[in-house]
């Protein structure tokens, strides 16, 4: 059976609210938030007697001495000294309280010590200390750059939850080119591991299971999280962005998330003019049916009819929904030039035409019909590939009069990306035949690039494989010689939607060959569009 690591975390939480009957209080943190959003919708949570939704930082809150609080909690030293306050003036009769990552036995010592009043009534750990995207796609959803403290602490807890979770002892390889951080996470991981099995706790499995946990750094391809990609997940969070499950239209936000969408979670990584096509089948479907409904002859007839209005009712709702986000992301992709630019963009990572790219890139410049920020990502995606013409981009978006702060993005993804583990783009000798694919849909969309194949594809296969050559690049703890079934892929810096597609198709080779498909898990620090990845290479903020 593949990983669902939406299904355990919901399953967690469903322990976590349903473990006390009677009204309840749920009191989260920042990191929380985001992990119960990504679970359930609020009105789902509602359903469980919750009747208030709180943030244990917010210090103004109302007492509610009459509910009971169900506190879901990362164990954080911040986290802890607010709950060790409150414990001293409770604002709720009574507390259990459940912690994301494993706890140790100070901790324990210190909210015994709190618990003057003697209301907590259960000190529970739950291993999900990261926020499911999808059944086999997890992220930490960091807000923004994080120092390297933060980013090996925080990665640390949210795998080794999930080794917990799904009963893994895994052996841990790691990147070593272009930063430390995969390589102390991995030795960090190995000594809990280590750490959990001499004394015997119980959480991770005696005997190494057939699994791989692999660790990389962003660094290892900068040009996936920089292109257009046209299945569907990936085009909504690079033309209109996913954050906690929502995203902006103009008339709002909206619900855009896995748990309560089956239209969603069917057509996800489908190519968008797909999903299009789709949405009208159902309406025509729809309105057969509807149509149908009204020939009614019988009573049972009609009571039929009339237990099928809500389930239409709602699957409208649903594909109403979807066709104003496709609408609004089709409207972006129009004024970005999005078409233009994915054929721009496409030619440039998997040819080595420098000469013709570059004056292409001359043109996108210089064309101000071109929002700023698309003609900028284009001009770091153009050095990035040809790092040697870097200073004739920077002239060119001088005489554009770009930001002095833009144009050194230049500079910061050649510096990011300049030592890679592997061999990003084709050479000179061995170029690949440029291909075009053909989709046609609607929108008058009728030409769209989707040549480039992530470089994450051929690492994952390779480390499947146990390829010789992948040993010096990614070195590890545990037998790295041995052939594992399964993979567990982090990456520091984040993940994009598009790599996971490229992840679910190796599985699905595997399958179409007869093959028993390896279990595969994919998550990083954050789920990146270009946006975001630009951001991350500026300079912290002090």
């Amino acid at each position: 059976m593949d990983y669902d690591i939406l299904k355990t975390q919901q399953e967690y939480l469903n322990h976590a609210l349903t473990y006390y009957t009677g009204l309840k209080a749920l009191v989260l943190d920042s990191i929380t938030t985001s992990i119960v959003s990504h679970l359930y919708s609020m009105m789902d949570v509602t359903q469980k007697e919750i009747y208030i939704i709180t943030n244990i930082a917010d210090k103004t809150r109302e007492p509610l001495y009459y509910a009971t609080a169900i506190c879901v909690l990362h164990p954080s030293k911040f986290i802890i000294d607010r709950l060790v306050e409150e414990l001293k003036v409770p604002k709720y009769k009574q507390y259990y309280i459940f912690f994301t990552s494993p706890i140790n036995e100070s901790i324990i010592e210190t909210l015994a010590e709190a618990d003057v009043h003697e209301i907590v009534q259960s000190v529970q750990e739950l291993y999900m200390d990261c926020c499911s995207i999808t059944s086999n796609l997890f992220s930490l959803c960091f807000k923004g750059s994080e120092s390297d403290e933060i980013t090996v602490e925080r990665s640390v807890e949210a795998l080794m939850s999930i080794l917990i979770s799904q009963k893994e002892n895994p052996v841990i390889r790691y990147q070593t080119n272009g930063s430390t951080l995969p390589q102390n996470i991995a030795y960090k991981i190995s000594q809990r591991i280590q750490s959990s099995l001499t004394v015997q706790d119980g959480l991770i499995p005696i005997q190494p299971t057939s699994t791989t946990l692999l660790i990389l750094h962003r660094s290892f391809d900068c040009a996936t999280p920089l292109l257009i990609q046209w299945t569907y997940q990936a085009m909504i969070h690079e033309f209109l962005g996913i954050n906690s499950n929502l995203v902006e239209l103009p008339t709002g936000k909206v619900e855009f998330a896995f748990p309560n969408d089956p239209f969603y979670r069917q057509m996800h990584q489908r190519m968008f003019v797909e999903v299009t096509d789709e949405i009208q089948t159902r309406l025509n479907q729809f309105n057969s049916s509807k149509e149908e409904k009204l020939k009614l002859d019988t009573m049972d007839e009609m009571q039929k009819a009339i237990d099928a209005i809500p389930e239409l009712v709602k699957e409208k709702e649903s594909l109403t929904k979807h066709t104003s986000i496709l609408s609004a992301a089709l409207a972006i992709n129009k004024q970005k030039k999005g078409l233009q630019l994915s054929e721009f963009e496409q030619a440039l990572v998997v040819n080595n035409a420098l000469s013709s790219s570059l004056a292409e890139l001359s043109n996108i410049i210089n064309d101000n019909t071109i929002p700023y920020n698309d003609r900028l990502k284009e001009a770091v995606l153009f050095a990035y590939r040809f790092p040697q013409k870097a200073e004739d981009v920077r002239s060119m978006l001088q005489l554009q009069k770009f930001k002095l702060e833009d144009s050194q993005l230049i500079k910061s993804i050649i510096a990011y990306g300049q030592n890679p583990p592997l061999k990003v783009f084709p050479d000179e000798t061995g170029l690949k035949k440029f291909v075009k694919k053909i989709v046609k849909g609607s929108g008058g969309v009728e030409n769209v690039y989707t040549q480039h194949r992530p470089l994450l594809e051929s690492i994952a296969r390779n480390i499947l494989y146990n390829k010789e050559d992948l040993k010096k690049c990614f070195p590890g703890f545990g037998d790295i010689h041995k052939i594992n079934q399964n993979l567990i892929i982090y990456i520091v810096g984040g993940i994009t939607f598009e790599e996971n597609v490229a992840i679910q198709e190796i599985k699905k080779n595997y399958s179409d060959q007869g093959l028993v498909p390896p279990k595969i898990l994919i998550g990083g620090t954050d789920v990146l569009n270009s946006t975001k990845f630009l951001n991350m290479l500026r300079p912290k903020q002090k």
